[in-house]
């Protein structure tokens, strides 16, 4: 990386912490900080839970799945096609519900449903998952970014932490949600420049076809239905798996309750369900064609295949970058991947931060103070989750091959 592409990812990080600080100032209660005051538009949520969802993890190991990964392809793509109907399951049958109970922690619906253990307990599990899946996202960007730079991994995966700290903590959900649609719209530029400029290496679709192995680009396994017959990737495997998987995210997970309740109306709930739903399988598909564009170029240049570490092919990407795309270019593609990392990040901190605060702090340690102490220790509780997240990512580099596998593992739990 040369000086053009360090300013443009100093600029950006710069346009983060000044979004965490101005969204930060005139609030003073727990609902402003992780409701954004329930006035947040409906297009800014789904945007933002876009973007968390297809964040890091996404951007660097589901092309390397899709393009280099044994048994990989486009077979994946059958987890997306359980979105739509997981989305309609929840706007019908879930997010009404949730809605009218006027909650913070969807953990708190559980104690009116059932009892204070049911939801003490789940919502443990609720932290303690959520924080190693996090660790294993902060591992993802860390790994690229010092790849890129030639950084210790150490001192990246510090900075990085540190940064996406200070912004969350100041700005809290409203920061979270406008930095998510500035990294949304950021993400998709990157997307669009790798497979782009990859296509044009290749030489157009006539040498992408050409060097690429033909069975990767088979969607559907029909053939096999994945129970017990060594087939992974079976369609109806990772359809209904990703029905179950999505309706899980999108009904239970705090993160997205917190999204659907800091919409002004039950109607804007759901139409940020929706805007989700159906638009992501757009950039889903951005993301697994430029994996199947730069693995078409590997491929055809053994120079290229032979940089890629062969116990870590996540790096496919970013080696890509910094061998194939101009300076300048190669600062706004780090910049894709800090906001792609960014996204995941700040909303898990944040979504920690307010079941920890509503589920074990006002409940357990002190239920009768004033909105300034609650709203001060939310932003206390939010940087120690940050920093207990980071401190989890120096011990999930080694579970598995790819990153996306080893998020999956960790989801298992």
């Amino acid at each position: 990386m040369n000086a053009l592409d360090w300013l443009v990812v100093i600029v950006y990080v710069l346009v983060l912490l000044f979004l965490g600080r101005y969204f930060g100032k005139g609030q003073g209660t727990i609902e402003d900080y992780y409701l954004g005051g329930r006035e947040m538009p409906w297009w800014a949520i789904g945007m933002s839970t876009m973007a968390t969802q297809l964040g890091a993890i996404s951007f660097i190991s589901a092309p390397a799945f899709v393009a280099l990964k044994p048994g990989g392809g486009l077979s994946w793509l059958g987890y997306e096609f359980a979105v739509p109907v997981a989305v309609v399951f929840v706007m019908i049958f879930i997010i009404p519900v949730i809605h009218r109970e006027d909650i913070v922690s969807v953990y708190e619906y559980l104690e009116r449903r059932f009892d204070s253990g049911t939801r003490s307990i789940v919502s443990s599990i609720f932290l303690i998952g959520r924080a190693l899946a996090t660790g294993v996202s902060i591992y993802a960007i860390g790994l690229v970014l010092s790849a890129v730079w030639s950084f210790p991994l150490t001192p990246t995966i510090l900075a990085i932490g540190a940064i996406t700290i200070v912004y969350d903590a100041w700005g809290g959900m409203k920061a979270v949600v406008w930095s998510d649609v500035l990294q949304m719209v950021v993400l998709t530029l990157g997307v669009l420049i790798c497979g782009g400029a990859a296509y044009m290496l290749a030489g157009g679709w006539e040498g992408v076809l050409s060097g690429f192995d033909t069975e990767r680009l088979h969607i559907m396994k029909l053939g096999t239905h994945g129970f017990g017959d060594g087939d992974d990737f079976s369609f109806w495997a990772l359809f209904l798996g990703g029905f179950f998987l999505y309706v899980s995210y999108y009904g239970c997970d705090q993160s997205q309750i917190q999204r659907e309740m800091s919409a002004g109306s039950l109607d804007d709930a759901k139409k940020s369900l929706l805007l989700n739903g159906f638009a992501r399988f757009l950039l889903v598909s951005a993301y697994v064609g430029m994996g199947l564009l730069v693995g078409a170029y590997a491929y055809e240049n053994p120079e290229f295949m032979s940089l890629i570490p062969k116990d870590k092919l996540d790096y496919m990407i970013p080696v890509f970058v910094l061998n194939y795309l101009p300076h300048g270019l190669i600062g706004f593609i780090v910049v894709a991947l800090v906001a792609a990392f960014m996204s995941s990040l700040d909303s898990s901190i944040n979504s920690l931060s307010a079941a920890s605060m509503k589920d074990i702090y006002q409940k357990y340690v002190n239920s009768d103070s004033d909105d300034a102490h609650y709203f001060r220790w939310s932003r206390i509780i939010t940087v120690f989750w940050g920093v207990v997240c980071t401190g989890f990512a120096f011990v999930v580099g080694g579970i598995s091959d790819t990153i996306i596998e080893a998020i999956n593992k960790v989801g298992s739990l």
